[in-house]
């Protein structure tokens, strides 16, 4: 279902991405399985942003923090922090995008990935 909500996304039929994306989306909640939760949300918030659908993304993006959390998969969990504070630094509110940087950071720490923290840092420091 996601893979076809990309297609339609690339096409910018939004009706149709939007009904394939919450199909797919219930789909992964059913399982209960925090991973496929993950990537879902993730991919969803994605193609909300290219559909110019933010506010959609952000809460995307929110649910795919989450379930990355619960599994404490870290990396991912500071990507989808990352992803929503750079949405809120494109609506002007910088204290929210801080904020999102800063949960991005604490979950950062968690890994191994240099690279990420440096990027983290740098955007705090950029607000």
């Amino acid at each position: 279902m996601s893979d076809l909500a990309q297609i339609h996304t690339d096409r910018y039929d939004k009706e149709t991405a939007n009904t394939f994306m919450s199909l797919a989306q219930d789909i992964a909640n059913e399982t209960k399985d925090e991973k496929i939760k993950g990537i879902i949300s993730s991919r969803n918030a994605k193609m909300c942003e290219t559909l110019g659908e933010k506010a959609r993304a952000l809460n995307m993006y929110g649910h795919s923090a989450e379930a990355f959390s619960n599994i404490e998969d870290n990396e991912n969990t500071a990507k989808s922090y990352v992803s929503a504070a750079n949405i809120m630094k494109q609506y002007g509110n910088n204290a929210k995008a801080k904020s999102l940087f800063s949960k991005a950071f604490i979950a950062a720490q968690k890994t191994d990935n240099k690279e990420l923290k440096m990027q983290i840092t740098q955007q705090i420091a950029a607000i």
